[in-house]
């Protein structure tokens, strides 16, 4: 990476766990790392769930990180590690869903576009027709979690 060049956007989200509907997110430009947006985008007082690249970055005040464990070349993961591993997976592929669905489902990771105005009405409507698309999905179903 060192002196590579990114260009584009990234649109970052921050998801709700339980119903998996997008809460709040931020356009940037692709340079900016999302520990510099993850300030602005979680709440303070509630867990954040981060994988490995926020590790070494400043986390807002008051937030948690929680990264899954790995086994080190000497040494492997116990019995009480692995199911820490096994409890965080099991909130943070909910996550992943989100972005696979707007990846592969609704082709919302590719933009073509020219300006930072533009980038951001297309995430603003990319994250608009998922959370509109993910009502309807519970509604059909009949889930309780959104509530």
């Amino acid at each position: 990476m060192g002196s590579a060049s990114f260009y584009g956007y990234k649109n970052h989200i921050a998801i709700d766990t339980k119903s998996k509907f997008v809460k709040n997110y931020q356009t940037t430009p692709a340079n900016v790392h999302d520990s510099q947006v993850m300030g602005v985008l979680v709440d303070p007082d509630e867990i954040t769930l981060a994988d490995s690249a926020y590790q070494n970055q400043a986390t807002p005040k008051g937030a948690e990180l929680f990264t899954c464990l790995k086994n080190t070349r000497c040494k492997s993961l116990k019995a009480d590690d692995k199911m820490f591993n096994k409890i965080i997976s099991k909130i943070r592929v909910r996550i992943e869903h989100v972005f696979g669905f707007i990846e592969n489902s609704m082709h919302g990771s590719s933009l073509r576009s020219i300006g930072f105005d533009r980038a951001v009405l297309n995430t603003d409507l990319t994250n608009l027709t998922y959370n509109l698309l993910r009502y309807e999905q519970v509604k059909r179903l009949n889930l309780k979690t959104w509530r």
